[in-house]
């Protein structure tokens, strides 16, 4: 075999073992995506309780309580019953301070934001009646804005450092809307009408 030759030769063969691993890698791929997508489409079976009364299997999930915990074990999320008997879920940051809650209060739902000390800043409750009430608050936990609202009136209420009412702004059906301003000592000092 001249030199021209055994070049020609080596080069069909690493052209061929090129064709032949090009075959390969792609089997290999496509074996890989076929069981990708057939291992993500197999879910784990869903986690039931037995019902007491039939003894089928109900997709419910049962408990007292439920804890969401982050890698160092502390929670930061749980949805349970509080002591009135009532659901609430609260949501706490990484130092383990309840920052967000959604609770009832006497069947009322209601949400309260507080700040990294744990104060409660702003609340949104449905009063008894049904109707909206809105509160924030300062870092000391003194009402600063109230805010409610009926099918009729609409009232803002702002209140100084010490809770006391110095601006209200309300828009009632009876009397329409009205403004008015208190000095410290809770006197009126403007109001229009």
């Amino acid at each position: 075999m001249t030199t021209e030759e055994r070049l020609e030769y080596l080069e069909r063969t690493l052209a061929r073992m090129k064709r032949r691993d090009h075959w390969l890698a792609g089997a290999l791929t496509g074996v890989i995506a076929v069981w990708l997508v057939f291992a993500g489409t197999q879910r784990p079976a869903p986690v039931t309780a037995q019902d007491s009364k039939d003894d089928k299997a109900t997709k419910v999930i049962r408990a007292n309580a439920f804890e969401v915990i982050d890698e160092k074990d502390n929670v930061r999320a749980r949805l349970a019953m509080d002591n009135t008997g009532m659901p609430a879920l609260i949501l706490s940051d990484e130092k383990g301070w309840p920052r967000v809650a959604m609770d009832m209060v006497a069947g009322n739902p209601g949400l309260t934001l507080r700040d990294e000390e744990a104060v409660p800043r702003v609340m949104m409750r449905l009063l008894e009646d049904g109707n909206p009430a809105l509160g924030l608050f300062d870092e000391n936990c003194v009402l600063r804005v109230r805010v409610f609202s009926d099918e009729r009136d609409t009232i803002l209420r702002l209140f100084d450092e010490k809770g006391k009412p110095r601006l209200g702004l309300s828009v009632l059906d009876r009397l329409g809307p009205s403004l008015f301003m208190t000095d410290a000592n809770e006197k009126p000092i403007w109001s229009a009408p």
